[in-house]
């Protein structure tokens, strides 16, 4: 059975200037998407420049970037077909072309180094136009920010993203075009026919999967427990540094310790920590250290310094994080190379049976029927418009069919963690581990000033390439005249 009339689901639609704790409370922690009719307002949103394609190649236009073709068979992105580099300028220049089809600037997760964590934040064409946007909009409150991205392409008929979600908070700011949003909640991914095999679904909603198992705040195991290793060794040096007593050093080091085997049970790699031999070597002198001061204090069984108040073992275990596992495995095969997150239902499938307009074609090698799609039940079906805001929790699925009016679609979007203390309902502390949080949203702060540093510093090294180029063409006017 089909689904009934798509008008009866709707969603909230609320001014920006709505106040964050509000916004937090109705939505954020409820996990509940919701349209803002506007775009932000904090000052540095200036994102709607970018409409200007020649402000968007005298800023940006040297970036390289990956673009995706359409893919011919199914006539919609997002299908596992190879990328193409070229600077951003180019790009931009196809899409103003008369002949189609258009690539697609999507995600840059092949164009950036895991190591260049600025790049990592501000992928390209981001980071040249870091200028233009807030990091920290104040509508998203204490959410700490993984990664920002620009999506641009051209479709006058409609091009589909494919059924798929994402692993982090979604703030998507339409800046050009029409968005058709088709939405499922997490709780019904056991219909939807993930390519991956679930491990569990967090109760915030976050979809964690076997091969790559996450926290509820979307940090895998060991990249949580390593980030608690850097902070245990902090706390040490910063004890050191002040010359610290003895009883102290030795709850630090034990700190240190525990953290270290908790990041070694959950499968870090000694040789790999920090990417330095230097680093493997000062943990081991500090291991032995700690031995030869275990031996000259009485420790009682608790791990407590008899006469200190400080609990060596204050860190962030693993094991507490709640899991619950859900099932879907089921006969059906693969039909692509898309990643985990991605449905097999075919996107030409999903609209016939929602009765949606399409331009997307099924393969003609492979016709599957998805019988549990009709438990899955009637979808959110939204248009977002030029000029509005989409916020989607982690994990929501969700079909995106763009249309281009009379200039290429374009987006603008933010990834924020998902916060996973929500039973609380605390706006100033919206994740479990606090500790570790502390670090990573002072790390994020880092790295967005970092960002403008080296915008401006590629800002001043264009504005002297271009003052020598005006010298030179002028040395060149006067020994021709």
């Amino acid at each position: 059975m089909k689904p009934g009339p798509l008008a009866s689901r709707s969603i909230d639609r609320i001014p920006p200037n709505t106040d964050e704790r509000v916004f937090y409370d109705k939505y954020v922690a409820n996990r509940t998407p919701v349209i803002i009719q506007g775009f932000l307002d904090d000052t540095e949103f200036k994102a709607y420049k970018w409409k200007d394609m020649a402000y968007l190649k005298n800023v940006a236009g040297d970036a390289q970037v990956m673009v995706e073709p359409l893919a011919e068979a199914s006539n919609q992105y997002g299908t596992g077909v190879t990328r193409t580099l070229m600077p951003f300028k180019q790009f931009l220049e196809l899409l103003e072309s008369e002949a189609g089809p258009y690539p697609y600037l999507t995600t840059q997760y092949e164009n950036v180094n895991d190591d260049n964590q600025v790049a990592s934040m501000f992928p390209p064409p981001t980071l040249a136009l870091r200028r233009d946007f807030p990091v920290k909009p104040r509508l998203m409150g204490r959410l700490v920010l993984d990664q920002v991205n620009l999506w641009i392409g051209r479709s006058s008929e409609g091009s589909s993203s494919g059924l798929h979600h994402d692993f982090h908070d979604n703030l998507y700011c339409l800046l050009q075009g029409r968005k058709r949003f088709v939405l499922y909640p997490p709780s019904l991914t056991k219909h939807l026919y993930p390519h991956g095999d679930v491990d569990t679904v967090h109760p915030n909603g976050l979809i964690s999967y076997q091969h790559l198992p996450v926290r509820a705040d979307g940090l895998t195991h060991v990249d949580a427990a390593e980030d608690h290793v850097a902070i245990a060794k902090a706390k040490l040096d910063a004890a050191n540094r002040r010359r610290a007593k003895s009883d102290l050093l030795l709850v630090l080091k034990k700190e240190y310790k525990n953290a270290r085997k908790a990041w070694l049970t959950a499968g870090g790699v000694s040789s790999e920590m920090h990417g330095s031999q230097g680093s493997h070597d000062d943990a081991d002198a500090i291991l032995k250290d700690l031995e030869m001061m275990e031996r000259r204090s009485k420790v009682d069984r608790e791990g407590k310094v008899i006469g200190s108040k400080i609990d060596a073992g204050s860190f962030y275990s693993p094991a507490d994080d709640a899991w619950g596992g859900v099932s879907t495995n089921d006969d059906l095969p693969s039909l692509s190379p898309d990643p985990s997150s991605f449905s097999r239902i075919q996107t030409a499938y999903l609209h016939a049976h929602l009765n949606l307009p399409t331009t997307a074609t099924a393969p003609s090698a492979v016709t599957v029927a998805y019988p549990n799609l009709d438990k899955a039940g009637q979808p959110y079906v939204i248009d977002l418009h030029e000029g509005e805001m989409l916020y989607l929790p982690a994990s929501w699925w969700h079909e995106v069919t763009s249309t281009s009016v009379s200039a290429p679609h374009m987006a603008f979007n933010y990834w924020f963690h998902p916060p996973d203390a929500l039973g609380e309902k605390d706006f100033d502390e919206p994740y479990r581990d606090k500790l570790l949080w502390h670090h990573l949203r002072k790390k994020a702060r880092k790295l967005a000033s970092s960002a403008m540093r080296e915008r401006a510093r590629e800002s001043g090294a264009n504005r002297v390439d271009h003052s020598f180029k005006k010298r030179r063409l002028k040395r060149r006017a006067t020994a021709m005249g």
